[in-house]
C-alpha cells in the first residue's frame, strides 16, 4: 500500500445510469447492458478532520418546520438516505482492505471528514444509490492511496427501498425455481446477446424491437406502475420503444431518429412528466428518458 499524506481533500464521482438491455435479469444471474447518464451524478468528497465524521448531503433533511411538515416529506421521499450508503462503503472498503484498521492513530488518513452530493433523481431507477456508493469508494481509494478491482465498484451492498419494494417477492421465487421467472430471466439474457450484435452492426431497428421486448417480458413477472405504462404507450403510439431504466420512475425512450427525439420529450413533458435527451458516455444513439 502507498504511503500518502492526507493534507489534501480528494472527491470520487459517478454518473447515473440506465439499463438499455437485461433488467432486471441482471440482479438474478443474468446479463444487462447499461448507460452512463452525464446528465446526473453523484460525488464524495473527503477532507482532512480532527475525527472521522460522516455529513449528510443537501438531500438528507434533518429539521423540519414542524410534525406536518417532517411526515410529508417522509411520505413522498420515503426514510432513506445517503448516510447509509456512506457507512456501508466505508464498512466494506475496509473490509477489503483490513491492513488500513492497523494504521496508527497519528496517521493523518484515519480521521477524515466524508460527504456526498448528488443530484440523481431518487428512487426512479436511475442507480442514484449505486453512484453514492461507487463514488464513495472512488474517494476512499484515492485517499488512502489504493486501487479497487472494477468488481467492487460495481457492487451496491444497500440497494434503495423503492428497488426493493418494486422487486417484491422476486427474489424467493427465484430461489424456489419459479418456472415463468426463471424462463423470463433467461430471455432477458439472449435479449442482451442479441442487443451486442445489435450495436456492433449498427442495427437500430432490431435494437428497438428488442428494447420493446425487454419492457413486455418485465412486464409478464413485476407490477408496472400505472404511470410508467402511460409513458411506454405513448412512445409507443409515435414509433419508438420503450422500457423502464431500473426498477421503475424513470422510462428509457428510443425513438427511430435524432430529429423524433427532441418531439417526443416534449410530447412527454406535455402529458406530465419531466424529460431530457441524455448525454452518454460515451455519445451513442439518441435517445430520451422520461421520469
Amino acid at each position: 500500500m502507498r504511503t500518502i499524506a492526507a493534507s489534501a481533500p480528494v472527491t470520487g464521482c459517478s454518473c447515473a445510469r440506465a439499463g438499455l438491455l437485461g433488467n432486471p435479469g441482471d440482479a438474478y444471474g443474468g446479463k444487462a447492458i447499461g448507460l452512463a447518464v452525464r446528465n446526473f451524478r453523484a460525488c464524495v468528497t473527503i477532507a482532512p478532520a480532527d475525527r472521522l465524521t460522516l455529513r449528510p448531503g443537501p438531500s438528507d433533511r434533518l429539521d423540519f418546520p414542524g410534525l406536518r411538515e417532517a411526515c410529508g416529506t417522509l411520505r413522498r421521499t420515503g426514510c432513506e438516505d445517503g448516510m447509509r450508503l456512506l457507512r456501508a462503503a466505508l464498512s466494506r472498503f475496509s473490509g477489503q482492505f483490513p491492513e488500513l484498521l492497523a494504521l496508527p492513530d497519528d496517521d493523518p488518513r484515519v480521521r477524515f471528514e466524508m460527504r456526498y452530493e448528488t443530484d440523481v433523481p431518487r428512487q426512479v431507477g436511475l442507480a442514484g444509490s449505486s453512484a453514492i456508493i461507487t463514488a464513495a469508494l472512488r474517494a476512499l481509494a484515492r485517499w488512502f492511496g489504493v486501487e479497487i478491482a472494477p468488481a467492487l465498484l460495481a457492487w451496491d451492498p444497500a440497494g434503495a427501498e423503492a428497488s426493493g419494494r418494486a422487486h417484491g417477492d422476486l427474489r424467493s421465487r427465484w430461489e424456489r425455481g419459479d418456472p415463468e421467472l426463471r424462463e423470463a430471466m433467461h430471455e432477458l439474457r439472449e435479449i442482451v446477446d442479441a442487443g451486442v450484435r445489435c450495436l456492433e452492426g449498427g442495427d437500430a431497428e432490431g435494437l428497438r424491437r428488442l428494447v420493446d421486448r425487454n419492457f413486455d417480458i418485465r412486464a409478464r413477472i413485476f407490477r408496472i406502475r400505472e404511470a410508467d405504462r402511460r409513458v411506454v404507450a405513448l412512445a409507443r403510439e409515435r414509433g419508438a420503444a420503450a422500457k423502464l431504466c431500473g426498477s421503475g420512475g424513470a422510462v428509457l425512450l428510443l425513438p427511430k431518429s435524432a430529429s423524433e427525439a427532441l418531439a417526443l420529450a416534449t410530447a412527454v413533458r406535455e402529458a406530465g412528466y419531466d424529460a431530457l435527451v441524455p448525454r452518454v458516455a460515451p455519445e451513442a444513439a439518441e435517445t430520451a428518458v422520461a421520469l
